[in-house]
């Protein structure tokens, strides 16, 4: 099992994809697999064992986008609402749902895709990981990003256990990031997140 501490926190990457959010005046952002872990402590700081988890759902919120954070888990969908209300932000829309079926009913057009959803060593993560960027595909923006979580990890199906990625271009995005770059995304950076941008530098 890998020691979760020895991983790179997601802040720098969110803080990227926030950036380039901005730069491209994104107006909605839909994350499919919500924060799990409460944050109890100010937003700028990133470096507490908490921070593994990234709390990716607090980091939206202050783009002022509407924010969809979709999760199937109820405790998860507990835990953002708790932390929404807390701070008082109205921007985030939480949902509880398959992040599948939730795409498939989204009416939107999507700037900034952030996939977490299924677990890396749930059966077909990855595969569920592209379906839900295909599904999406006709509905995010010309000029719009996708982050995927966990890429710096896989499963090992024949060890049953866990093992890093060298190339940080694995894990939930394996199937979905050379699809992607077919599409016409660009690989901006990898490793324990992988952002991918359409048209982001123009």
């Amino acid at each position: 099992m890998i020691d979760p501490n020895l991983r790179e926190k997601p802040y720098f990457t969110i803080q990227r994809a926030i950036e380039l959010f901005a730069k491209i005046e994104g107006k909605i952002i839909v994350e499919i697999g919500c924060m799990r872990i409460p944050m109890n402590h100010p937003l700028s700081q990133h470096d507490l064992p908490c921070c593994v988890d990234g709390h990716s759902t607090l980091h939206w919120a202050p783009t002022k986008a509407e924010v969809y954070s979709v999760d199937v888990s109820t405790d998860a969908v507990n835990t953002v609402c708790e932390e929404i209300v807390k701070r008082k932000i109205e921007n985030v829309i939480v949902v509880q749902d398959d992040g599948i079926n939730f795409l498939h009913t989204f009416p939107k057009t999507i700037d900034l895709l952030f996939l977490d959803g299924w677990d890396v060593g749930l059966r077909d993560y990855d595969l569920r990981h592209l379906e839900a960027y295909i599904i999406a595909r006709d509905k995010m923006s010309e000029r719009s990003m996708i982050l995927i979580d966990d890429t710096d990890v896989f499963w090992d199906w024949d060890r049953d256990d866990i093992f890093m990625a060298e190339d940080g271009r694995s894990g939930k995005g394996r199937l979905l990031i050379p699809r992607a770059i077919k599409d016409g995304y660009k690989l901006e950076c990898c490793g324990r997140q992988t952002l991918l941008t359409r048209n982001c530098s123009q």
